[in-house]
């Protein structure tokens, strides 16, 4: 059984050796921004999971390292990412292969789904799109975005929706793609549903909000997934260019800030961000070369939440608004077209 998918240009062949891998790779990528397509024939990445086959050894005396869930050992040419029973081995030729052990710490939904990110990571990586933990959003008539970055707790997806309902269109809440177009780093959503919060729930009051809601996720029994084109209909952008980094964290202050920074600070955080700039030396050039020139391309602010963004909820906009326009404006005199 094989699935062909398309993503900014690149194709993606994913091929199951069994009913339970199909179903695996179907439950979880009906959550991202993947094209079906019916053209298996030659893509620019393949991956083949199986559920019954029993997982090859790994070579013995490589180097090895901690990862989330397990640990990968590499050659310098093949790495062999051993999480939670199940194994990972990538190779250098745009292959990727996956063996789900049949065992219960394997089967459980959290380890599916951790095996099931790296699966998608590494391979959109090695395709040239390489992954940010952050929020994306454009105002409106503006054709340049705003990323909204930070951990876990760090309030994007609270922010993305406080921005969402007044008027700005938006990419994702938390899974961004980055990719040189030309020179240019542009920006897009990779995952369909936002992970709301309490404090998300609370400071937003939408009258459509009850039914975007969705189950609670397993990755985070705090959050629960909401369903943004039911909450912000017409409101997705699938890209865009950034052109302000926003480094989110929540203060508990009463008044929120926004400190500019460098942008030699800038790139040390997002290498800080993204630990596989040093662990796969197969993308780490490109990769450091993206964050280069988005660090580059974009102004960028420390930005501490305080109580007055939840308690406003246009607050966000007029905070964000200026400083877009004023790196858009800078950026169109730098480079007129």
């Amino acid at each position: 059984m094989s699935y062909s998918y398309a993503i900014a240009g690149r194709s993606l062949c994913i091929k199951a050796s069994d009913e339970w891998a199909a179903s695996l790779i179907q439950d979880f990528l009906r959550d991202f921004h993947l094209e079906p397509t019916n053209d298996v024939t030659n893509p620019d990445y393949t991956i083949s999971i199986s559920s019954q086959a029993l997982p090859p050894s790994v070579p013995q005396g490589l180097d090895t390292f901690e990862v989330a869930h397990g640990h990968c050992s590499t050659d310098g040419q093949h790495y062999y990412l051993a999480l939670n029973d199940s194994l990972i081995i990538v190779d250098p030729d745009r292959s990727m292969h996956i063996w789900v052990n049949d065992t219960p710490r394997a089967r459980q939904p959290l380890a599916r789904i951790n095996l099931m990110v790296y699966t998608l990571e590494i391979s959109l990586r090695r395709l040239g799109l390489y992954q940010l933990h952050g929020a994306g959003l454009a105002p409106p008539g503006m054709n340049a975005a705003a990323l909204i970055l930070g951990s876990s707790g760090s309030g994007k997806s609270t922010l993305t929706a406080l921005l969402a309902s007044q008027g700005w269109s938006y990419m994702t809440d938390d899974a961004l793609l980055l990719s040189d177009e030309g020179g240019v780093i542009n920006a897009r959503g990779i995952r369909t549903f936002f992970a709301a919060s309490e404090a998300t729930l609370e400071s937003c009051s939408l009258q459509r909000l009850t039914a975007a809601m969705g189950s609670t996720m397993l990755t985070d029994s705090k959050k629960r997934r909401l369903d943004p084109t039911v909450a912000f209909p017409d409101s997705f952008i699938s890209s865009c260019m950034p052109r302000v980094l926003f480094f989110a964290s929540i203060s508990g202050k009463a008044a929120s800030e926004i400190i500019p920074i460098t942008q030699a600070e800038t790139m040390s955080r997002l290498i800080r961000s993204n630990p596989w700039t040093s662990y796969d030396s197969f993308t780490a050039r490109d990769h450091l070369r993206v964050l280069n020139r988005l660090a580059t391309q974009c102004s960028a602010y420390s930005f501490c939440a305080g109580r007055d963004v939840l308690d406003d909820p246009s607050l966000a906009q007029d905070l964000f608004l200026p400083l877009l326009k004023e790196a858009a404006n800078r950026a169109a005199k730098t480079h007129p077209v």
